[in-house]
């Protein structure tokens, strides 16, 4: 009897278009909380904590099916673990038990196996609802640059590059730009 061979799910990308409506600004600064509650902290803890945060809102005009619908983006100026943006292709070389970097055999070659991250973010819908809510974390000089073009220049645009693998959808990339993505 022979058996039937399953397909592995494939990413769908997608490239989303959305036109500024209006944004919302937060910086912090101050003491660490993990400093002020000793439960949290070791030795390595930072005294002072900092983050910057914008919240963008928009309609999406670009992919037609998704057009019209709104989308709450939060963009935050901080890695979600301490030093992630300083990886580079080193740090994701796939290792074996003990400690070896991983390789796999193309015809003559060894290729090194790598495990980058899948996306800078994710995307989210309320069942139901025609509102998106996103987040993405960039780094601290991104989000800097972007306060200082968000509140001089219209009309901006985010451009999203979204993979959907089955029912989660990430950020692979995000931009905040003059001109119209879907003309791109």
């Amino acid at each position: 009897m022979a058996t039937r061979k399953t397909s592995t799910p494939q990413p769908v990308h997608t490239h989303l278009a959305i036109p500024i409506c209006s944004f919302n600004i937060r910086i912090d600064a101050g003491i660490n909380y993990e400093v002020l509650d000793l439960r949290h902290a070791v030795s390595a803890t930072k005294l002072y904590c900092h983050s910057t945060h914008i919240e963008v809102i928009g309609r999406c005009h670009y992919p037609e099916e998704r057009a019209g619908q709104e989308y709450r983006i939060d963009i935050f100026g901080q890695a979600l673990r301490s030093g992630d943006f300083d990886k580079t292709l080193a740090d994701v070389h796939v290792r074996d038990k003990d400690g070896h970097p991983k390789y796999r055999k193309r015809g003559d070659h060894r290729l090194p196996i790598y495990d980058p991250p899948d996306s800078v973010g994710f995307i989210d819908s309320a069942r139901g609802s025609q509102l998106w809510t996103a987040c993405a974390w960039v780094p601290p000089d991104s989000v800097v640059a972007m306060l200082a073009v968000l509140p001089h220049i219209t009309p901006l645009y985010i451009a999203i590059h979204e993979v959907k693998f089955e029912r989660r959808r990430q950020i692979r990339a995000i931009a905040l730009q003059t001109n119209d993505p879907a003309e791109e």
